[in-house]
């Protein structure tokens, strides 16, 4: 610390004396100690002195204050400070010291009750969403939070909240409606809530699909010898590329072709139907690009060898891979389809639509008689009341 006696400067580690006569110098020593400063979480706010470490002298009495970053608010120190409760404090250097500044999060927790958005992008239709978006408040936030959405890239998505803003807690529900326009992509969208200089938010995937399908296939009767199968997309905007496998029964059918479909008049199609009950089937677009309609890709040209069962026989898509010009997987889900034995809406197998058929279909709808997938008119899985008009009008020849 310092020395005593005849020295030329007191306060320095090393002197030089000239000795004349006979003189007494001492050496006095202070101890120190170490103050190590810190802050959690470690992003929420700063300390003077700042995070790191100081050396002190023993007995030092040394100032702490605490500032909180914007969305933190001071808590408390942790180690022996004078007053843990207050953002300005002291504490005295009697030994090594660790001393935290505690930050809590203030204001709000925004969240969404799914992240992932998977839709079915058919031409000229709209599909609607909705998301239910939570606001939250911490440690009673009460300013009001106003909601914004981005989608990262170009697209056909478009969204509102309702509502739009307001004072913590409340819901909104965030509506999404994709264009059937819309490329088949993954899109990345940003929903962000802010307030003042407090701002968070959540990301949402959203996932547009084209459907690739077989749909249900009639034959005019069980006397029919060839039968064609489209496989059908639901929108090919950006298509450039396509395989996939088509399984069937091979008791039953025998593939005879593929030829392009309405879609690739102009496409390289291959195919392969080596191996029995099954044919792999790719397609090359030579401007590899695609528009957005919803049509066949291919048209599967099949014999009937064997008798086919009033339940149909299944015909199954599998390892379905689509590309587009650079090489990027399009998303795809897929519907598989059933080859039945008659002509639709040919209830009683007379090898024509009449007013008998309308009659079963009736009471199939009623639940009279077992139902069955040729008195589904409209497709939408189930017999009702709506098969039974859309058959009458085909016997009246309205349709």
């Amino acid at each position: 610390d310092h020395f005593t006696g005849n020295a030329a400067n007191t306060n320095i580690s090393t002197l030089t004396l000239h000795v004349a006569f006979q003189v007494t110098v001492t050496a006095y020593f202070v101890r120190q100690y170490t103050l190590t400063m810190a802050v959690n979480p470690q992003e929420a706010g700063t300390t003077s002195p700042a995070v790191g470490t100081r050396i002190y002298d023993e007995g030092t009495v040394v100032t702490l204050t605490a500032t909180a970053a914007p969305g933190y608010r001071f808590d408390h120190w942790t180690g022996s400070v004078a007053n843990p409760n207050s953002a300005s404090t002291t504490i005295t250097m009697n030994s090594d010291k660790t001393v935290t500044a505690v930050f809590n999060k203030i204001g709000f927790i925004l969240e969404l009750d799914r992240n992932v958005i998977n839709s079915i992008l058919k031409e000229q239709a709209l599909t609607e969403t909705k998301i239910n978006v939570t606001i939250t408040p911490i440690e009673g936030f009460s300013n009001t939070v106003n909601l914004s959405g981005e989608v990262f890239a170009e697209s056909g998505i478009s969204f509102a909240f309702t509502p739009s803003s307001g004072i913590p807690p409340f819901s909104s529900a965030l509506t999404l409606t994709i264009s059937g326009d819309t490329r088949p992509d993954t899109y990345l969208m940003r929903i962000t809530g802010k307030s003042g200089d407090i701002e968070n938010f959540q990301e949402l995937i959203i996932v547009g699909n084209t459907l690739l399908y077989v749909p249900i296939t009639y034959c005019s009767s069980q006397q029919d010898t060839g039968v064609e199968i489209p496989v059908i997309i639901s929108n090919a905007k950006g298509l450039a590329g396509f395989q996939f496998e088509f399984s069937f029964d091979s008791n039953i059918l025998r593939v005879t072709g593929v030829t392009n479909g309405s879609l690739t008049s102009n496409w390289l199609i291959m195919s392969d139907a080596k191996t029995p009950g099954l044919i792999k089937i790719a397609g090359l677009n030579p401007h590899l690009s695609g528009d957005s309609k919803e049509g066949s890709i291919v048209v599967i040209n099949c014999e009937i060898i064997g008798e086919i069962p009033e339940q149909g026989v299944p015909l199954t898509l599998g390892n379905i891979k689509l590309s587009d010009s650079e090489a990027n997987a399009i998303p795809v889900v897929k519907e598989d389809g059933i080859l039945f034995p008659r002509i639709k809406g040919d209830l009683n197998g007379s090898g024509e639509v009449d007013i008998f058929d309308v009659i079963l279909c009736l009471r199939q709808a009623l639940e009279i008689d077992p139902k069955s997938m040729l008195a589904d008119m409209n497709g939408n899985g189930e017999v009702d009341i709506f098969d039974v008009i859309l058959l009458l009008r085909i016997v009246l020849e309205i349709d």
